[in-house]
């Protein structure tokens, strides 16, 4: 056997960056009502709050949890769950999240923190914390860009400026609209602005540069699960 294997092994199983972000959203969860109830949550406070098709969905991730040494399962009650806070630090990243990206609905500012006190946890393995200045998240309805493998419900992580380079993923204001809108920038000449979607079925948005508030480009995805 080689030497400390077994130490990283156990490490691994107990790292919080190694499982998904449905199943470290969850993991805070149980905490944050556990602390607020002095009781854990059950199977259905779980699904329903988080919004989890099934509760055998839910269950799936539990073992998931308590196996790799993140939660303990009591076995005579439903809400025999136990964060195991000798783990290290379970709180991954955090970004202000700023809505549902709907055509007609309008965003907040994404440089006024005064809007917004909930925030979305973000993989600290794929996304360090330096990477996230000036990163707001949006949760994304329909599939207009589902070529870009971004799906309805997946949630965009969005690097705030006013500008962008050509075949950038954007965060599209409209302003006679006053609609909002995630597509492809593509200038073109005469000052026309094409907004693409990557999805073959659904014709681009032409405009113009004047028309166009840019809030920001596309840096990541976190997809949604159950």
């Amino acid at each position: 056997m080689i030497p400390g294997s077994d130490q990283r092994r156990r490490r691994s199983r107990r790292n919080p960056e190694s499982i998904s972000l449905r199943q470290r959203e969850m993991l805070e969860f149980i905490e944050r009502y556990s602390q607020a109830h002095q009781y854990a949550p059950s199977i259905r406070d779980i699904r329903d709050a988080l919004g989890i098709s099934s509760t055998s969905l839910v269950a799936y991730h539990l073992d998931v949890l308590e196996a790799r040494g993140l939660l303990r399962r009591g076995e005579r009650t439903s809400r025999g769950l136990s964060v195991v806070t000798t783990t290290p630090a379970i709180h991954a990243p955090q970004v202000r999240w700023l809505g549902t990206l709907t055509a007609g609905t309008p965003l907040p500012d994404p440089e006024d923190t005064s809007h917004s006190d909930t925030t979305v946890s973000v993989p600290g393995d794929l996304f360090p914390a330096e990477r996230l200045q000036s990163v707001y998240a949006l949760t994304v309805r329909g599939n207009s860009m589902i070529d870009a493998l971004v799906a309805d419900g997946d949630t965009v992580l969005v690097r705030y400026q006013q500008t962008a380079d050509r075949g950038d993923i954007i965060v599209a204001r409209l302003r006679h609209e006053n609609a909002y809108t995630l597509k492809r920038y593509e200038p073109e000449a005469g000052g026309a602005v094409r907004l693409q979607p990557a999805n073959t079925t659904m014709e681009p948005i032409i405009t113009t540069a004047e028309n166009l508030d840019i809030q920001g480009v596309m840096v990541g995805v976190l997809r949604r699960t159950g």
